[in-house]
């Protein structure tokens, strides 16, 4: 690959792509050697020598990972006047005999990957194909937040064995304008499973946030796609960055352990509050839009003492004792089933959490009174 993008390494390389925000002026792209011949615009005919020969990428790699981000258009060509052809490059590194060993595999993670290529395959049918004959999902929608109503900062993604070795739970980011695909396993291909769900809220569960297909004979690869990018990726809550070295360690040791299995443990100590260092103070709250069960409040104290969680109406008055007492250093949880300090449910609406470990104040929503 040309060295203007890429960054060998002992174990891994990588090849970046500048640019990707735009559909026209990006800096290269995986597929620039099988540019599309015809109906690409302005771009028909061109190609560039940046990008690897199918034969380099069967010679020297087993896994392919695809980090996309939160890009929701255009990463993966060929369309008009984008003329590169990762699709045909990526079809033949999962499918053709020659080079390394097969089966290979592939990782896709990203929060609008999915929904780039359901909307290119309105162009171009092989984007469609690639994702229900390669990676065994169907696409379902583009944003897990409107289709489940769950406005909580953070979400849970709750793993199957079929992604990591036990069922785990991890906590990716649920905010802001980006938004994460929701899948379905491809029911055409038996090994397709669901790897990962979101957290079940709201009435049109479950939804479906990675998608595994492991290695048959007759479709002698593997792969694993999920709906969210790298970055948003955290231990639940999404408090600590542990949980995304967690998640990477099981999932490529599950999902690829027949093509590489890694060795030696996790390093998740320096990134975890109860890990290698003292505790901290901190407050998070889950399930902060109670359409049904109970909110949670997370907390974890430096020292051992005395703590006060206490619940406010949006008039300042005190609903709630949640606690106080004195704690252990530590991370504790609380719930709180909506009700006051005189057991009665209270009204719908606005109330704000507020704890004697951190000086901003949580907030919970009330529909389910």
């Amino acid at each position: 690959m040309s060295n203007k993008n890429s960054q060998p390494g002992t174990t891994w390389d990588m090849y970046g792509v500048k640019a990707s925000e735009s559909l026209t002026t990006s800096a290269g792209a995986p597929g620039s050697r099988l540019a599309n011949r015809s109906g690409m615009g302005f771009a028909a005919g061109q190609e560039s020598k940046a990008g690897p020969t199918p034969e380099m990428l069967r010679a020297y790699y087993r896994v392919v990972a695809i980090l996309s981000g939160d890009l929701n258009s255009g990463v993966l060509g060929p369309f008009v006047n984008r003329s590169q052809n990762d699709i045909a490059l990526l079809n033949d590194f999962l499918t053709a005999a020659g080079g390394t060993a097969q089966p290979r595999g592939i990782f896709v993670q990203g929060d609008g990957f999915g929904q780039s290529e359901k909307a290119t395959g309105g162009i171009d049918p092989t984007h469609t194909a690639f994702l229900t004959d390669k990676l065994g999902l169907i696409f379902r929608g583009p944003s897990y937040q409107s289709l489940a109503g769950n406005l909580n900062a953070c979400t849970d993604i709750l793993t199957t064995t079929a992604l990591t070795t036990s069922a785990d739970v991890y906590g990716a980011r649920n905010e802001c304008t980006f938004s994460n695909d929701v899948f379905n396993r491809n029911p055409a291909l038996a090994e397709a499973a669901e790897g990962a769900f979101y957290e079940n809220v709201g009435l049109n569960g479950p939804y479906v946030s990675d998608v595994v297909k492991t290695a048959v004979p007759l479709r002698n690869w593997v792969a694993a796609t999920s709906g969210y990018e790298i970055e948003h990726l955290f231990s639940r809550y999404c408090e600590t960055g542990g949980g995304r070295t967690a998640y990477y360690y099981y999932m490529l040791n599950k999902v690829f352990s027949s093509i590489c299995t890694l060795t030696g443990a996790p390093i998740l100590t320096l990134d975890t509050p109860q890990g290698g260092r003292a505790y901290t103070n901190f407050m998070k709250i889950g399930n902060s839009v109670m359409r049904q069960g109970t909110s949670f409040v997370h907390f974890s104290n430096a020292k051992a003492g005395r703590v006060q969680v206490k619940i406010y109406d949006v008039t300042g008055r005190q609903i709630r004792n949640l606690a106080d007492r004195v704690f252990e250093a530590g991370v504790h949880k609380l719930e709180w089933d909506g009700t006051n300090d005189s057991g009665s449910k209270v009204a719908r609406g606005v109330y704000f959490v507020r704890s004697s470990v951190q000086k901003d104040a949580g907030r919970i929503i009330v529909l389910n009174n």
